[in-house]
Parts: C-alpha cells; structure tokens; sequence
C-alpha cells in the first residue's frame, strides 16, 4: 500500500469536510475554513469569527469524518473537548485552529507463536507488548482496568499480561470463579493463585481476600519506609509485585456489606499508595460500575482496556467523557479499544487487537 503525502490527506480530508458542511453554507470555497497536515495531528484552521458553531457537537462530528477519511493511513484519537491550538499567521481572522490528534497506520495484532522466545527477546526494562508498536511500561503503571462481556478475551489478555510480568517480578492472582485457564497458569509459573473451594462461603472467600490484600498493603508501606529513610533510598527500584483480581463482581456479589465495604477500602488504599513502591492492581470484570469497583480506584486507572462491543453505553465508566463513535475499532475476536494515561503520551484513546498466542 502506498502511503499518501501529508498535502494529499489533507486535501482529502478537506473534500469531506466540505461536503458534510456544504448545507451549511460554510465551506473551504468561501474561505470559511482551511484544512492542514503535519505528523502528529490534522489542524481545522476556521475563520473567526465564524458563522460555523464551535461547539463541543461539531468538534466531534469532525472527528467523525476526518477519522474515517483518513483510515487507514492514520489512526485519529478522539479528544474530551476540543482541542484549541495557536496558528501562526499575521490574520488576526486565521490565529487559531481545532487540533485533530493522530498517528500514522493502524492498530495491528501481535501473533506471537513461541512464548517463551517473545519473552525473552522482549520483556525487558519493565515494557509489556500489546500490539505491534504499541507498548506499556510495568514502571509507569498505577493500576489495570479491563472491561468485556464474556467471551470478549479478557482471560486471555489477562494471562498475556501476567506473563509478561512474572518475568519482572511477583504475581498474585485472585480467581472467584476457578477458571482453568488463570489457576493452571499460575500453577505452571509457580505464581500465587487464590481461588475458592466447594465448602466457603462468598463471604469466607472475600475475608480470604482481603487478608491477602491487607499482606500487599503492609508490603506497600514497608517499602515507602525503605525509600523514605535516607535520600539515597529514594530512587530505589522494587520489584514488580501485580495482583489480578478476575471477574469483580462475583467476587462481591452475595459477600456481606462488611467485608465488600473493607474490600473495597483496601484497593482504594493500595491504589493510591502503591505507585512509588512498584505494586500495582489488574481489575477485569464484565462491568465496572459504582457497585463494582470504587469510583475513585476506576479514576485512578491509567491503563484502561475494554474488549468487544464499543458504544456510548460501554464506554460510560471507562471513558465516561469521550465520543467514541468516531473510533474505527477492528473486526474479528478479541478486539476493542485501549487508553494509556502518562506523562510522556497524549492519553489517546486507540483501537486495540489483543495479541493472539499459538498454544493458549
């Protein structure tokens, strides 16, 4: 496939742009408006003032065209508001534009068909692959929300992000419903699994739980101790220590008021904490509403995941301001959309294709 130039997408673009607004009146032609192309973004250079309405509706109608048009030499990430920019021009009529945030491609999967060996070669200074391309690092993680009806491939991800942090450090994973694929993983990794026998009750299991949960807060604060005893403790790497809670509410769902409540205390703790000593939490559940997970641990999420069907009603708890019905998200198995929050990125919102694994 030949790529297009930068002057050649943003003509095209433009094209599109002029014939959505065309009924309006308002079009490049009568020089309502200019379109331009760099790298990183596609600015929407407007007139002002403008008989166009700049509102938060037509931004996001924008992003709707300049999306699919531009697909699939770019991959545009929709913006919670608009994005106002300076233009640098002597028109006092031309010195601002809306800022369409991009990058080159699409979003491919990573088929990976030796484990072992990817491993090896890859998960290295803390970064785990997600996609071609496209990578977090353990290090700049605070906690892991993934979000999916069943079936979306939630256990597989899960299984793939766990691998990848067993090779960094420790994992304790926390399985309410006994899933083969998580308990014989850990087993095989020699990882920690909790997971519920025939005989205890919700409750039972849940105070289980938060036992363990209370170790990792306790480990939490040793290792703040550790790093805040001298000046040379304080850039002092730990290892990574990953606790996977699967399915939430069937951890929660029957348990007594009691113990969700300091269940529910506990993961507000140690997400908040825990960023500094290395510690981190991976949340996956069908859902992640207020009855789930604490409105306050989801905010504190900087790597967001959900699987399967995007929409308005999906997204509200993962990416509760955004329009999302401009993102092209790939078809087939065990794809959806994933967000990054960090200081080094801007926190897109991109189509994600989970890796796929030959053996699992």
């Amino acid at each position: 496939m030949i790529n297009p130039t930068l002057d050649e997408i943003a003509a095209h673009c433009k094209q599109a742009i002029n014939m959505a607004l065309n009924k309006d009146g308002e079009t490049s032609y009568t020089l309502s408006f200019d379109v331009r192309a760099t790298e990183k973004d596609l600015k929407f250079i407007f007139y002002s003032p403008s008989a166009l309405l700049l509102n938060q509706e037509l931004y996001n109608r924008l992003t709707s065209i300049i999306s699919t048009n531009a697909y699939p030499y770019f991959t545009v990430f929709p913006q919670p508001s608009p994005l106002l920019v300076p233009w640098e021009t002597d028109n006092i009529h031309k010195a601002r534009a809306w800022a369409f945030p991009w990058k080159r491609g699409i979003s491919k999967r990573l088929v990976i068909n030796d484990v072992d060996s990817f491993l090896d070669l890859n998960a290295k200074d803390g970064n785990i692959w997600l996609m071609k391309n496209y990578c977090v690092n353990i290090n700049s993680l605070t906690s892991v929300a993934i979000m999916g009806l069943s079936g979306s491939g939630k256990t597989i991800l899960t299984k793939w992000l766990n691998s990848n942090a067993a090779r960094m450090g420790k994992i304790i994973t926390i399985d309410p419903k006994g899933s083969k694929d998580l308990v014989w993983w850990a087993r095989d990794n020699n990882q920690e699994i909790i997971y519920p026998s025939q005989d205890v009750s919700k409750s039972d299991f849940l105070s289980k739980v938060n036992d363990k949960l209370s170790q990792v807060l306790q480990l939490v604060y040793q290792r703040h101790s550790e790093y805040l005893q001298s000046h040379a403790n304080v850039n002092k790497k730990f290892l990574p220590v990953v606790v996977t809670i699967d399915e939430l509410s069937a951890l929660t769902t029957g348990a007594n008021k009691r113990i969700v409540d300091s269940f529910f205390s506990l993961l507000q703790t140690i997400t908040l904490l825990a960023r500094e000593s290395n510690v981190h939490l991976v949340l996956i559940s069908q859902e992640l509403d207020a009855k789930t997970i604490p409105t306050s641990v989801r905010s504190q999420c900087n790597l967001r995941i959900l699987m399967g069907l995007v929409n308005s009603k999906s997204c509200q708890y993962l990416f509760p301001d955004y329009d999302v019905s401009s993102i092209v998200v790939p078809s087939g198995v065990a794809t959806g959309i994933i967000q990054k929050i960090n200081s080094n990125d801007v926190p897109a919102i991109t189509p994600f294709l989970a890796p796929t694994v030959k053996g699992w």
